[in-house]
């Protein structure tokens, strides 16, 4: 079998390492019981306007006189994945911790849980200037895809523009309640690999210091209504408690803080504990629409990102459960079987095309005749030369056997593409002989000079 030459040229090695996470909600909860009501639940309602507070006339006797509702009453999240996905309304919250290390001024976060049931978060930077950056945007959406949204610049002077393009994941098991990890690594001028793990997106993100504060502080109960106030736009209520250190919260009717502030006993600002919500949006369709309005990068050319998160050009793909996505020009792995799939595109050929697969299997499949079967089709290959493994015995070698193969002598001699493959496989391994680990399958350009 011999592969079809593609006609690009200028294959650039490119390195990315990237940990994504994709998650949602677990409960029995209704979407809707997430969605804002009340004084807090509009940009729009007046202040004083607390209709739905859920005040049930049972003051809480020991918050000094808070006639606002009972704060008791309020659910205490875990924080789990699962826990503040159900307890985040929908909305998109840009928010900064208030710091004085001058590493950190000025950073932040955005998370944002939408109406088409997606979640996103992002890293924000330059959040005390007009032309603060939204980046590294990760999203998963209802039906279980990850996008990894990044940005490069393409070209130089007139022909200079934006290349947006996402890293995908699509696994079998990923629903809103079993979020999962993908990590991809292209190690310098080497192969590239992908694995899935659980993960949450939202843990490292919401910290007990910030959006879960109230809820889940020790002082809820004792905390003093003291006013309404709004925060980046969205009408809140504050409440205080003051014992040692005094605390100010600023939250809406669901209990989440907007903003927090901690003051030491001699009236400083306790920076690490203080966070504040910057900016606020609670009408948010989808993911793209969030994407669209909020992207910001450091020196965008263009002012926003116009076409769909989905359609973007994708730079690695990743699949779950067995299903092959490179195209008829690899050689295909037809005996199933395998775990992960990554397909790696490299952004400077024209077209971005395909140029490295990488198949993981998950251990303890024995599949010697299978792994022997696809060695021969890839010497099948018009001028392939196994460079490696040929006096491995993986059945009796315990560490492991790499089989490596290339025709990059007979394809050069027309300046053409090469491929290389190489097969990993393990020997008696707990019992289990010959499994095989990997393949890697590489379309290598031979540029003549």
């Amino acid at each position: 079998m011999t592969p079809n030459k593609p006609l690009y040229l200028g294959l650039a090695v490119w390195t990315l390492a990237l940990l994504v996470a994709v998650s949602a909600c677990d409960s029995d909860e209704d979407p809707d019981d997430c969605l804002l009501t009340d004084s807090c639940g509009s940009l729009e309602k007046p202040n004083g306007d607390n209709t739905g507070n859920n005040n049930n006339g049972n003051n809480n006797n020991n918050n000094g006189g808070n006639d606002s509702e009972d704060t008791s009453q309020w659910p205490k999240p875990g924080t789990t994945h699962a826990d503040v996905y159900n307890f985040l309304p929908q909305g998109v919250f840009i928010f900064k911790n208030q710091t004085t290390n001058s590493m950190d001024i000025g950073k932040g976060d955005l998370i944002a849980k939408n109406a088409d049931g997606s979640l996103i978060t992002a890293s924000v930077q330059d959040l005390d200037t007009d032309s603060y950056t939204v980046r590294d945007w990760a999203i998963w959406t209802k039906d279980g895809m990850y996008y990894k949204v990044d940005r490069k610049t393409k070209g130089e002077d007139e022909n200079k523009h934006d290349l947006f393009y996402t890293i995908s994941l699509k696994h079998a098991d990923s629903t809103a309640a079993t979020p999962k990890t993908a990590q991809i690594s292209v190690p310098w001028g080497s192969y590239g690999a992908g694995a899935v793990a659980d993960g949450s997106p939202l843990t490292f993100k919401v910290s007990g210091f910030n959006l879960l504060s109230f809820v889940n502080s020790s002082v809820k109960d004792e905390a003093v209504f003291e006013k309404d106030e709004s925060i980046a736009g969205v009408l809140c209520k504050k409440y205080v408690y003051e014992d040692v250190l005094k605390y100010e919260y600023w939250i809406m009717d669901n209990g989440l803080a907007l903003k927090r502030n901690v003051y030491l006993p001699n009236g400083d600002l306790e920076e690490v504990m203080s966070f504040e919500t910057v900016i606020a949006e609670l009408d948010t369709s989808s993911y793209d629409a969030v994407t669209q309005k909020f992207a910001r990068f450091s020196n965008q050319i263009s002012p926003a990102i116009t076409e769909p998160v989905a359609d973007m050009f994708k730079m690695t793909e990743v699949v779950h459960g067995g299903e092959w996505i490179a195209p008829d020009t690899f050689l295909e792995w037809t005996y199933g079987g395998f775990d992960v799939m990554t397909i790696f595109r490299d952004d400077n050929w024209e077209g971005h095309p395909e140029h490295q697969v990488h198949v993981s299997f998950p251990a303890g499949t024995a599949m010697a005749t299978e792994v022997a079967a696809y060695q021969a089709s890839i010497m099948a290959i018009d001028g392939m030369v196994q460079t490696s493994g040929a006096n491995c015995d993986p059945a009796t070698n315990s560490i492991g056997c790499e089989y490596k193969y290339n025709n990059s002598n007979y394809q050069s001699q027309d300046c053409g593409s090469s491929w290389e493959f190489a097969i990993q496989t393990w020997g008696e391994v707990m019992g289990t002989p010959s499994t095989p680990d990997s393949i890697y399958i590489r379309l290598v350009d031979i540029v003549c000079l």
